[in-house]
């Protein structure tokens, strides 16, 4: 055992709260797998710890019935074997969702029932770690520096994009919010200054993030934050018969909410998107109407199974007509519907929503049914981590209503998730004799086992390296440097057709600015693409491009034929296919797909 069982469980909630604020530079998808590792390591040390809780049986009920009906979806899907594991870049496969599976186990074992106070002292301070680095390096960004690299217009700095970002602010005041409220009330139990700063601070680094990040989604997670902070305080006030307590508590609040609404409108580019000022701000309205809209008609396909986990990035081209590329362009993949719902729908059908819909009633359920409990029991600090953690999951599922699910967001919730429905550790399977027994030896297997899991999640991971390696290396023109970065990855995570695809992709580009031997690569790579990933058009659009400098016309020809019906409003898939046909001396057909793209609106064209 290489870690004490007392130490390990503080260990291990610093290494998940971490996850949020955790990011490896320079790979590829640096917001993504290194978090999801990070987290089963967090797990591997978190079950050598004591255990204060344990997963109820009803949720074990329903995660298998629903890891049962995805299964399902698996095998009815366009690309079983590539979807079973999930698509690149956030893989909700067997690559992710066990992860957040593992950090749901987690926050049962660590803060469960029997959670000591300093369990949750623990995951306090990590909390206001992350939320201070959070809010420092919002405000950092807010000023036009870029301390942690970034291509988008509104970065997230540790979660990749602005709106996970703000919402895992939101979180992180969603837990601290009690706890300050506490440390600074007036009376002979005021805490000591080293404790209310900190708290303070954490909840202006979390405030901090929200406004920052000019997103709506992280706005109306803070707002979900304050109702149910202050139902559930103003209730529990109610019943303990301190009528001004209530009072007081309705007027600090009414100045809160004043004093952050007041910050929030007081930055101009979260002012000009709160208030519809900014054109973007109402362009990603509209746009999540029309992915909303598309999203439906899909699942109205395959309302049973859906389109299996991953399966949405391919599937919903076919679903793009004219508006979406009026309004988007062709170069735009969408690769989730941007709302919880839909996505659980689509990635296992109507019946596995339901199943996941169940498992959230339950969750609040357990959550009010313990608050409670530990209201009647005079546990403030319990009843407080409940409330505020009831906050964070509702905020978080609310928000998810018009974004995507990621690590950095979904790992701390499913935390906070575990944490909530958590039963007593000393019931259930623990009390059958036979594992009683054998309880030892039990523990030793499943540290091997997750060791392993570990293990392996670390080589997926470690595929990052090589594959943002080969394409700098096909930016730089070294080909054969390039083919051997990506044959790495490629060993490391052989099931993973994404690999193949964004090989052709670099390559085809590299072809195209002249690169010597990138051709016969860009070929290779794009047909091996289209084998494990017949519907992706991002890969069929690059071999289609090679063929076509290579002076294969017949099977560039045949390649964007089948491009045309996966979008048969694509503009740019019909103007090359234009130019294919005129070089091959087939002017009616060249001229008829150039009326096509004369009638195809394309916001990305130049």
């Amino acid at each position: 055992m290489f870690v004490k069982p007392s130490k390990a469980g503080t260990i291990a909630l610093w290494f998940a709260v971490s996850t949020v604020v955790f990011f490896v530079p320079d790979a590829m998808s640096r917001w993504i797998l290194p978090k999801d590792a990070l987290l089963a390591l967090a797990v591997v040390i978190g079950s050598l710890s004591v255990a204060r809780g344990r997963l109820p049986r009803w949720f074990v009920i329903l995660v298998a019935a629903a890891g049962g009906l995805l299964f399902i979806a698996v095998l009815a899907s366009a690309n079983p074997a590539a979807q079973l594991w999930g698509s690149w870049p956030r893989y909700e496969g067997l690559v992710a969702l066990p992860v957040y599976l593992g950090a749901v186990w987690l926050g049962a074992r660590l803060l469960g029932p029997r959670a000591d106070p300093g369990g949750l002292r623990t995951l306090h301070r990590a909390v206001i770690v992350a939320a201070a680095l959070m809010g420092f390096v919002s405000l950092l960004e807010a000023v036009g520096l870029g301390p942690i690299p970034s291509d988008l217009a509104r970065p997230g700095a540790f979660a990749g994009n602005a709106t996970d970002q703000g919402i895992v602010g939101a979180l992180c005041v969603a837990m601290l919010m009690l706890p300050m409220i506490r440390a600074w009330a007036g009376g002979a139990a005021r805490a000591s200054l080293s404790t209310r700063l900190p708290l303070a601070g954490g909840v202006a680094g979390g405030l901090t993030a929200v406004i920052v990040s000019a997103s709506r989604a992280a706005v109306l997670a803070i707002v979900v934050v304050a109702i149910v902070v202050g139902v559930s305080e103003i209730i529990r006030l109610a019943q303990s018969g301190t009528r001004r307590g209530v009072l007081r508590f309705l007027g600090v609040a009414t100045g809160a909410i004043v004093l952050v609404g007041g910050a929030a409108l007081a930055v101009p580019l979260t002012r000009s998107r709160l208030l519809g000022a900014s054109p973007l701000s109402a362009s990603s309205l509209e746009d999540r109407f029309f992915m909303w809209s598309e999203s439906l008609k899909l699942l109205a396909l395959h309302p049973l199974t859906g389109v299996g986990p991953g399966g949405f990035v391919d599937a919903i081209v076919g679903q793009h007509d004219q508006n979406w590329y009026a309004r988007v362009g062709s170069d735009t993949t969408l690769d989730s519907p941007h709302n919880w719902l839909l996505q659980a729908a689509l990635d296992g059908g109507v019946l596995y929503l339901a199943v996941i819909v169940a498992i959230c009633g339950g969750i609040v359920v357990a959550a009010v049914r313990r608050w409670r409990s530990l209201c009647a029991a005079g546990n403030l600090s319990g009843a407080d981590f409940v409330a505020g953690a009831l906050a964070a999951v509702t905020a978080y599922a609310v928000a998810l209503l018009t974004h995507f699910t990621a690590p950095a967001t979904a790992i701390f919730a499913a935390l906070l998730c575990g944490a909530l429905i958590s039963a007593d550790a000393t019931t259930g399977v623990r009390s059958w004799l036979p594992v009683v027994a054998n309880r030892v030896s039990w523990r030793r297997a499943r540290s091997v086992l997750l060791a392993l899991w570990l293990s392996w999640l670390v080589l997926v991971t470690s595929a990052e390296l090589p594959l943002q390696s080969g394409i700098v290396a096909t930016r730089t023109g070294n080909v054969a440097a390039a083919r051997a970065s990506f044959e790495l990855a490629q060993s490391l995570r052989p099931w993973d057709a994404s690999v193949t695809s964004i090989a052709a992709q670099s390559f085809t580009a590299a072809a195209a600015a002249g690169v010597p031997g990138a051709l016969p690569e860009a070929v290779n790579w794009g047909e091996l693409a289209l084998v494990s990933l017949p519907s992706n058009i991002s890969a069929a659009k690059a071999l289609a491009a090679a063929r076509q400098i290579g002076g294969d016309l017949h099977g560039a020809e045949a390649t964007l034929r089948s491009l045309a019906k996966l979008a048969p409003f694509d503009a740019s898939v019909a103007r090359q296919l234009g130019d294919v046909l005129a070089m091959q001396g087939d002017s009616l057909g060249a001229e008829r797909e150039y009326a096509r793209v004369a009638g195809l609106p394309d916001a990305s064209a130049p």
